[in-house]
Parts: structure tokens; sequence; C-alpha cells
């Protein structure tokens, strides 16, 4: 025989602006919870934990190893003279500008999610 718990029967009234309400109903939708069980887990002392900011950060986690490990595979090869003398200079030069202009925009992206992330 289980028990089972109190139906829950009262509620509160909190006035929020339009901007809260639109805030916490993001807040709520990332940790897959409804808004009431949302205020109700916050009110209650519990911090939710929102799986888009697990998923985003395990992702930017991921491309900051691959811009780590491009970073060194491009200073590896750009110390190997060896390997340099394949090319013809403006060759180097134009693979070494292509390679770090697509460094650059895997940053902003990072960046750009990283600020999305903090608008929530």
């Amino acid at each position: 025989m289980s028990i089972k718990p109190a139906k829950r029967v009262l509620h509160l009234r909190v006035p929020v602006r339009p901007e809260e309400e639109a805030k916490i109903r993001r807040l709520a939708a990332a940790t897959g919870l409804s808004v009431a069980e949302y205020l109700r887990r916050v009110g209650l002392g519990y911090q939710p934990k929102s799986r888009v900011d697990q998923e985003q950060v395990a992702h930017l986690r991921r491309l900051g190893g691959n811009l780590g490990r491009l970073g060194g595979l491009l200073k590896w090869w750009l110390a190997d003279d060896a390997k340099l003398a394949e090319f013809k200079p403006l060759q180097v030069r134009d693979l070494v500008v292509d390679a770090l202009n697509k460094i650059g925009q895997t940053q902003q992206g990072m960046q750009d999610a990283l600020h999305q992330m903090g608008r929530r």
C-alpha cells in the first residue's frame, strides 16, 4: 500500500514584469520543468540544472580542445622546415591565413554561445 502525497491546493501570487516572466519561462524550459515546478523548487532552495547549459558547455569544451589541437598542429607544421619546403612562400601564407581565419571564426562562435548562455 502506497501513501499518496497531499494534493497541492494553495496558490501563491507573485507579481512580475513582462521581461521577468519571459526569463522565468526560458529558465524553466531550459531545465525541462513547468513554470510552477521550477518556481516551487527554486523557492524551496533547489537549484535546477539546465540541460541546455550542460550540453553547450560540453560542446564548447570539445571546440576548445579542437582549437588547441589545431593550434598545436599548425605550430608543429610551421616548425618543420622539410614540410614547409614543399610549398611556395605564398602558398604557406595563404594556408596559414586560412587556418587562422577558421580558428577566429570558431572562437567567435564560442563567444556567441557563451553570450547566449549568459542571457538565460
